[in-house]
Parts: structure tokens; C-alpha cells; sequence
């Protein structure tokens, strides 16, 4: 049986956000001290502020342990602060890196069912999203974060975030840049199903675990930064052998931001090449490219609800709203 789906109330100029580091430090260079107060972030929280809100940091948010933004049980000690506050009416992940993985056996998840609220990052923060999704029902949101991208110029990223959070309709076709490259399908068709996904690094790491991604009729979406083709073909891989490619609706991979060889004449095979050994077998609707994750342009995707996909169009489509 399914579990019932959690809409968290939409957002409203006025709220008050939390601002929190579950993952990586937001400075990462040792000659910076811990503790400094980063000009991204500092952008950040001044656009949220011209967007009407009250942006609100996370005790602990600018804590440095080693590549983590402070201990384990800090990091937990925000998200658990700014769940259990009432008047924090979204929570802001302000980073990504590595971390997440590390809090989930600690998460109180029946105060996260009993406080709904906006819960929203990418990269690292792959694993908070599907988990909080598959644990209590809860819609997420994989998309920009506080310390970087709300600082940065860039409408599209902005645009589609406060399209998703604040609106109860759906939203329908989800919309690409004018100017970014075409999209490519992999195999043709078209599928239904909730919308679950990622970074591929993180979903892989869940499998065998209690907070394994559940993928069965779901559609399935992909990204990753910085990886070497075999370390990509292996982690795909690793989801065909658990049957997780198989058991989804569709597969719409994102940008797999640099993600070559190095050095670059390394013999290697195309990330294209992979798809074709590895996806395109299953003939399950595929399509390459939905400007997602890593790259300039970054859509926010509500974890969960109820999607569905053209990949001869290269198109995806919200079906129900995310919000309350």
C-alpha cells in the first residue's frame, strides 16, 4: 500500500526560512576561517530578503569539520531546530558536498510527518529528499541552494523555484531556457508515474540500505558532477543490478556536468555509449539532458508527485501541484 502523500503549505512573502549546512561546510578552503560569513550566502539571504522573506541560519550553519559543516549531531541539531519550530516555514539547505548519508539512521522522522514544512537542496542533499519522501510521504525539492545559486543572476533558477513552492496548481510542462542546448531521446514513448531522483552518487549509496530509493513505476531522474565515465557506468550499473532501472516508468537523465576522463585521451567510453549499453536496453521511455542538478541552469522537481514524460519530445510534465 502506497503511503499517503504529505503537500507541505505553500510559501508566502512574510515566512520565515531556515537556512541550514546538513552536508558540506560552506567554505571550504582552510585559509578561510570557519565561522567567516561567505559573500555567496550573503546574497543569498539578501535576495530572500527582497523576495519578502526572513531568512533565518541554522546554529551550527557556518561550522567546518574537516570536508562536513560541523559534527554529525550539529548538523542534526539544525534540521531538528528548525523542524520542530513552528514559525520556520521552509527549510533551505545552503550547501551540498558529503554528509547527508551519515544523518539518516539519526533523523527523528515522526517530527518531520508531524511538522510539514518546505524541505529543499540538491547535490548531497539527494538523500534527505527521497528519504524524507519514502519515509513519511513528505513532497521535497531537489533544487538550488541557499549559499551559491540564490545569490547568482540567473532568472530561470530563481523563476521556477518560487513557481513550484508558492502556486497550488499544477504546473504542468516544466520549462527550459531559451538558450540551452537540445535535449536528446534515448529510446521513445512516453510514461507516468511519481517523480523521484537525483544525484546518481547518492541513490546509489542507498541501495541495501533501510533508506533504499524505491523506484517501481516511478519516474526516474539522473544527474552528476565531476565523475569519470566508468565511475558513471558503474554507479548506473550498480541501479541495473538491484533492478531499479528496470522497475521505473521512464529515466530522464540531466546534465552529467564534467564528467570525462582525465586525463581527457584516457580510453573511455561516451556517456552516451553507456546509456546505450545500460539504459537504452530496457526500452523504457529515456531522454538525455533536462536542465537539472549541476549545470547553470537549475529546475526545481518536487520529490514525488505525480509526473509524466514525453521522451520523443523531450518534455516533463507536474501533474499535481507540490504545496498545500
Amino acid at each position: 500500500m502506497e503511503m499517503e502523500l504529505i503537500k507541505p503549505p505553500c510559501l508566502e512573502p512574510g515566512d520565515t526560512l531556515g537556512l541550514i549546512a546538513p552536508s558540506g561546510p560552506v567554505i571550504r578552503n582552510n585559509d578561510i576561517p570557519a565561522g567567516t560569513m561567505p559573500s555567496h550566502l550573503e546574497k543569498g539571504i539578501a535576495y530572500l530578503e527582497k523576495m519578502g522573506y526572513h531568512p533565518v541560519l541554522g546554529k551550527h550553519v557556518l561550522n567546518r569539520r574537516g570536508y562536513l559543516a560541523g559534527t554529525d549531531m550539529e548538523r542534526l541539531e539544525d534540521l531538528h531546530a528548525m523542524l520542530a519550530n513552528p514559525k520556520i516555514k521552509g527549510i533551505f539547505c545552503v550547501a551540498g558536498g558529503y554528509g547527508t548519508p551519515r544523518l539518516l539512521p539519526h533523523i527523528d522522522y515522526e517530527l518531520l510527518r508531524k511538522n510539514p514544512k518546505i524541505f529543499e537542496g540538491y547535490s548531497d542533499i539527494t538523500a534527505l529528499n527521497n528519504t524524507f519522501f519514502s519515509l513519511t510521504g513528505l513532497v521535497t525539492f531537489e533544487g538550488p541552494m541557499a549559499n551559491y545559486d540564490f545569490g547568482r543572476h540567473i532568472d530561470f533558477n530563481r523563476d521556477n523555484l518560487w513557481k513550484v513552492m508558492t502556486q497550488r496548481e499544477p504546473v504542468g510542462e516544466v520549462p527550459v531556457p531559451e538558450d540551452y542546448p537540445s535535449m536528446e531521446t534515448l529510446y521513445p514513448g512516453k510514461a507516468s508515474g511519481r517523480l523521484i531522483g537525483g544525484n546518481l552518487s547518492l541513490l546509489a549509496a542507498t541501495l541495501g540500505t533501510p533508506y533504499e530509493i524505491d523506484t517501481r513505476d516511478k519516474i526516474l531522474f539522473l544527474e552528476d558532477i565531476d565523475e569519470y565515465p566508468y565511475r558513471l557506468d558503474r554507479m548506473l550499473n550498480h541501479l541495473l543490478l538491484a533492478g531499479k532501472l528496470q522497475q521505473a516508468s521512464g529515466i530522464i537523465i540531466g546534465e552529467c556536468v564534467d564528467c570525462i576522463p582525465d586525463p581527457p585521451e584516457n580510453p573511455s567510453l561516451s556517456l552516451m555509449e553507456i546509456f546505450d549499453d545500460l539504459i537504452v536496453p530496457l526500452q523504457k521511455p529515456t531522454f538525455y539532458g533536462l536542465p537539472c542538478g549541476h549545470g547553470t541552469y537549475k529546475l526545481t522537481l518536487p520529490i514525488g508527485i505525480q509526473s509524466s514524460m514525453d521522451a520523443d519530445r523531450c518534455k516533463l510534465y507536474l501533474e499535481e501541484s507540490a504545496v498545500s
